[in-house]
């Protein structure tokens, strides 16, 4: 384990084995101050760190990190980074993954973190909703909406864009959405050196999954799988329970 740089991640971050075994590290929750009061104090010690918390455009944590690194003395701001994700949940779980390549290399705390706002750059995020209904009794898609999709069997597309969570493209068929995935998937391929690529499935959806962790394993030689069936609560209100996604991070550096 690497014990001069430790990480912050928030509670909308699910942190993988393999991160947990490479880098300290401390999820804290989105509520930071209650009642004035400071419920926890970070020891920076002779550690660097960095701060990863999901995009801004989706939560104010970034600003609030931002706000509580001014507050530190000019030899303590030093030593901590706060990166700029523009991607949320698994993707930033993936991202962690790709960082745990460093674990026992000659890096600072400066550098690591500069390598965290490539990984996430070079980053995607995309998943289907295959229950509309929670859409709809979340207040996020009309009455008249949910039943056409309802009727035709519509399968939505939601990406991060610029970090934010944006519906791009509509399929009838789970093959469609399977071959659009596979894509992506395809031009991380090609374009990167080495590949992370996250699946995530919800409810019963682990056979598409399994096609096409199949297949990725057949075609590609430079792709890291991994795989989770679950996604952080603040996470589930945008997919709902019934849903699958990747998350893809391209490296040139390992």
């Amino acid at each position: 384990m690497n014990n001069k740089i430790a990480f912050i991640v928030d509670s909308t971050t699910i942190v993988p084995e393999e991160f947990v075994q490479a880098f300290r590290y401390e999820q804290v929750s989105l509520h930071i101050m209650i009642e004035g009061k400071e419920e926890r104090e970070l020891d920076l010690k002779d550690e660097d760190i960095i701060i990863m918390t999901m995009s801004k455009e989706n939560s104010t944590t970034y600003n609030v990190a931002n706000m509580a690194i001014d507050y530190l003395d000019d030899d303590q701001k030093n030593h901590v980074y706060n990166v700029d994700t523009n991607i949320n949940n698994y993707g930033i779980t993936n991202i962690l993954i790709a960082l745990s390549y460093w674990r026992d290399k000659d890096i600072s705390g400066k550098d690591l973190a500069a390598k965290a706002n490539i990984y996430c750059h070079n980053s995607h995020l995309a998943f289907t909703l295959l229950d509309l209904v929670h859409l709809f009794r979340g207040g996020r898609l009309s009455k008249i909406s949910c039943a056409i999709g309802l009727l035709f069997k519509i399968k939505p597309v939601i990406e991060m864009i610029d970090g934010k969570l944006e519906l791009t493209k509509k399929e009838r068929v789970t093959p469609k959405v399977i071959s659009y995935f596979m894509n992506f998937i395809e031009e991380y391929s090609k374009k990167y050196k080495k590949v992370y690529l996250r699946f995530v499935y919800l409810g019963p959806n682990k056979e598409n999954i399994d096609k096409m962790e199949k297949m990725v394993k057949e075609k590609y030689q430079n792709i890291s799988i991994s795989t989770i069936d679950r996604v952080g609560p603040v996470f589930l209100v945008h997919l709902g329970n019934d849903g699958f996604g990747i998350s893809i991070t391209g490296v040139d550096d390992q």
